[in-house]
This record gives C-alpha cells, sequence and structure tokens, in this order.
C-alpha cells in the first residue's frame, strides 16, 4: 500500500454521492491535470496516458467505491 492517498481517494464518499454535473466536472479536470503534467494538448486522449502513469480514473474508482 502507498504512503501517500491521492486526493481523489480521500474525498471518494463526496464526490461519488454528487451530481453528474459535478462528477463530469472532475473527470474533466483529471484529465486536463494528467495532459498538462505530460504537455500534452486539449484534444490528445488521456486513456493510454493515464494506464501508463497508472492512475485510475475518477469515474472507475466511483464505480468500484459504489459496489463496496
Amino acid at each position: 500500500m502507498p504512503s501517500w492517498i491521492p486526493i481523489s481517494t480521500i474525498a471518494l464518499p463526496v464526490w461519488s454521492a454528487t451530481t453528474e454535473t459535478l462528477r463530469s466536472s472532475l473527470q474533466v479536470a483529471q484529465r486536463d491535470a494528467v495532459r498538462a503534467v505530460k504537455g500534452y494538448k486539449s484534444a490528445d486522449s488521456t486513456t493510454d496516458l493515464m494506464d501508463r502513469m497508472k492512475i485510475t480514473p475518477v469515474e472507475k474508482r466511483w464505480k468500484e467505491h459504489d459496489t463496496t
């Protein structure tokens, strides 16, 4: 287990209980942050990049949280 916990995990119960509009905003913010770190353009896909960086998309974390 890592010695640090991502903020998206700490706030998971709050974000998973909110509206779809706010969830969508957080998803966009996560993708924008990943693009900014690597210098990608806004039109570039982040799916492969997030896999390579071992970043779990927030929507996947919500699904995992909702099933527990």
